[in-house]
């Protein structure tokens, strides 16, 4: 199990935020939510990067 596996439990819905950037990210965590999710372009506009040029993969830029 992974530490976000272990956060789903029966009868206990895990509910998790969308942040659009980073400063949104830690108010979500400061509120207590045990786990946020983020959009790859608002985290990418925040660092001033398009969308997409991330590590690699099937989504990287050529």
């Amino acid at each position: 199990m992974t530490a976000f596996a272990d956060l789903h439990r029966a009868g206990e819905p895990l509910l998790l935020p969308c942040a659009w950037d980073h400063a949104s990210a830690f108010a979500l965590a400061a509120q207590g939510f045990r786990a946020v999710g983020t959009t790859s372009l608002g985290v990418a506009a925040a660092g001033g990067l398009p969308d997409g040029c991330g590590r690699g993969g099937a989504w990287a830029a050529p």
